[in-house]
């Protein structure tokens, strides 16, 4: 970890991150989580998004701290490694809200040399402490992917591989910033099929539902939805009449995907509380029309709308 690189960072009074740290206290995970961290990503409500400037500074106040801790092994390897992720992840999702127009570059406290700087270190640092955490490489590997416009997709893409539960939907948000490439966007797709296989991880089980991340099964039903519709409209566009069965059978997967979460007991639920439920029913109108009009060109106009593209964001998973 480029030590001096963070400290730089550091434009906050750390007095400030010292006063919120009581009695000796760690810089945990825990503690992190506990100032607000989950209830705070939705940059998109306007009471939300105006608590996320401090919130943030206290954060980046507490990387020299957390750096002090691990140097005198005040603290673990692991634990330190899952503050300094989750530290880095906040940073990303603050730096989505400004490039969105959510959130106003003057309310944020700039950090130097530069946000994506400041996350690839505190990345780094957490995959040297903790070499075996696979959200973190994850993460490392995305955050990669993402600074360089997609040169460095394809350790993200390995990482989907080895790791589709977590990696793959890492990897399907990605859409948001660039283009992939079809080699890439093939790959990907091949796990998608993987995921919604008789051979899937998780069809035995609910996979990544914890309290931290209330609304995965809703999340995962609208981006395996959306790769399926993607894929199917992009099929029944090729001017290759061959390959428009295929193509319909994608976007029927999507519809069975869009509506999964409402037809599995445990997140029927939490599926009418979902913030983005509304969009999970325009995207399943849509998938209907395509399959029944086969006019595909409306998917294209749809995914380059905002509300097509706002689930796409960390709160999507994770807001309470």
């Amino acid at each position: 970890m480029n030590h001096s690189l963070v400290i730089l960072a550091v434009l906050v009074v750390t007095s400030n991150a010292n006063a919120a740290i009581e009695n000796g206290g760690l810089v945990t995970a825990d503690f992190i989580r506990g100032q607000g961290y989950f209830e705070t990503l939705d940059y998109n409500r306007p009471e939300v998004s105006k608590k996320i400037p401090d919130l943030e500074s206290l954060y980046v106040g507490l990387i020299p701290l957390l750096r002090e801790q691990v140097d005198s092994h005040a603290i673990d390897a692991p634990t330190a490694a899952l503050a300094n992720a989750y530290i880095a992840m906040y940073l990303v999702n603050t730096g989505y809200g400004i490039k969105n127009g959510k959130l106003s570059p003057d309310s944020i406290r700039p950090i130097e040399p530069s946000r994506d700087e400041v996350v690839l270190s505190l990345l780094e640092e957490a995959n040297r402490l903790d070499p075996t955490r696979g959200t973190i490489q994850t993460w490392l590997a995305g955050e990669r992917a993402r600074i360089s416009g997609g040169a460095e997709l394809e350790a993200l893409i390995e990482r989907v591989k080895a790791d589709p539960v977590f990696s793959l939907f890492a990897a399907l948000i990605l859409e948001r910033d660039f283009d992939f490439t079809p080699e890439q966007k093939d790959a990907i797709f091949a796990q998608v099929l993987k995921m919604t296989s008789k051979d899937s991880p998780c069809r035995s089980s609910p996979c990544g539902v914890s309290p931290y991340v209330p609304y995965s099964q809703q999340a995962s039903g609208l981006y395996l939805g959306d790769a399926y519709l993607r894929k199917g409209a992009e099929l029944l566009n090729d001017g290759d009449a061959g390959n428009d069965k295929r193509g319909r059978g994608y976007i029927a997967m999507a519809l069975l995907m869009y509506e999964s979460p409402k037809l599995k007991p445990r997140s029927a639920l939490t599926t009418f509380k979902w913030k983005h439920r509304k969009e999970l029913r325009k995207r399943f109108s849509l998938a209907g029309k395509v399959l029944l009009t086969r006019k595909p060109a409306a998917v294209d106009a749809y995914f380059k709308t905002e509300a097509a593209i706002q689930p796409y964001q960390c709160a999507a998973c994770h807001s309470k």
